[in-house]
């Protein structure tokens, strides 16, 4: 369509117009005298006029002179036919649906114990009728729980997680609590009874007992990629899990906290942490920079693009790591390096 805009005094050529059909886009007040004249300029590449050609005529004979000459024009040469189809020739040619032929499984939440295999529900029912006590208050009155919070107690004095101190003026403690846990074999049979003291970190306050505490992560881009490397080089792949990794790392921070329940302490002291322990905010980055730092002496180099990804070149080949939390994948082509 050619479009003539009067205010801007110009002629589009547009594909899509909207016709306003109840406005005729004139100003019927205004008086319409005989000789009034404008001053329309058309400029078209199609035409061979003479830009100096100026066409002298009113309103109505410039809307006709565009609208004559938008009919002389050659016909697009693109051209889109229109076919209204009937309904019954929609239907034939719908295509015919087709049923999945994977097994279909109800919602999780609709699903019955009938339907589980008698050992299935056998181990269901063995971990739900596992009781773990949510005190300190419910798990003193059995000697288990009594067994495995000794147990963790012992493990943090052998790590030197933390030393008795008297609480220095203006310094503020945070709490801790047990968590409770009963660890289960794939069969449900019990493996053993897990006790674990987690610190409250949510009292800790920023610039007072914390600073930074972003650790980073390998990337699930690279975890793919490392293993279809290994695969196609066919290297062998291992994997390994560290125990109570969070209690290895050094805090850099003062941070006092109260004595556990269970733990001999004089009155009137705390405990000073020397080490990270799960709950605190820096506890992840704590881990994560003494991994690294035994890794660089190791000789060992991070990687730009992950930073939780370790490689080492030997002169038998090449080992590489990488870390995930508390778990890490080894791999590469020097298998004596891979084992020390």
């Amino acid at each position: 369509y050619r479009c003539y805009d009067i205010e801007k005094d110009k002629v589009y050529v547009s594909r899509n117009v909207i016709f306003l059909e109840e406005e005729n886009g004139f100003n019927e007040n205004k008086p319409k005298h005989e000789d009034e004249y404008s001053f329309l300029w058309i400029k078209d590449d199609d035409y061979d006029n003479d830009d100096d050609d100026v066409l002298h005529s009113s309103y109505d004979d410039a809307l006709n002179e565009v609208d004559s000459t938008s009919f002389n024009r050659p016909p697009p040469r693109d051209v889109i036919v229109y076919e209204r189809r009937s309904q019954q020739n929609i239907q034939e040619s719908q295509p015919t649906l087709r049923r999945s032929q994977r097994d279909i499984h109800p919602p999780q939440k609709f699903v019955s114990y009938e339907s589980f295999s008698p050992k299935h529900r056998a181990c269901l029912l063995a971990i739900h009728s596992l009781d773990e006590p949510s005190s300190y208050v419910e798990a003193k009155t059995n000697p288990l729980w009594v067994e495995a919070m000794n147990n963790e107690l012992k493990a943090l004095d052998d790590n030197k997680t933390w030393d008795i101190v008297s609480l220095p003026i203006g310094k503020k403690t945070i709490g801790c609590k047990w968590v409770y846990k009963i660890k289960t074999r794939s069969d449900g049979s019990i493996e053993r009874y897990k006790a674990r003291l987690v610190a409250k970190g949510y009292a800790q306050e920023y610039g007072i007992d914390y600073e930074e505490t972003f650790a980073p992560v390998a990337r699930m881009t690279s975890v793919r990629t490392l293993i279809a490397v290994a695969s196609i080089k066919q290297w062998s792949i291992y994997q390994l899990d560290v125990k109570n990794a969070f209690l290895n790392g050094y805090l850099n921070e003062e941070v006092y906290m109260d004595s556990p329940p269970g733990l001999d302490v004089p009155k009137g002291k705390v405990l000073y942490l020397k080490k990270a322990l799960y709950g605190l905010k820096q506890a992840p980055k704590a881990w994560f920079d003494m991994f690294s730092n035994v890794m660089f002496k190791q000789g060992f180099k991070s990687c730009f693009s992950d930073t939780a990804m370790f490689v080492k070149n030997t002169t038998i080949g090449t080992i590489v790591l990488l870390l995930y939390v508390d778990d890490m994948i080894i791999t590469g082509n020097d298998a004596n390096g891979i084992m020390q």
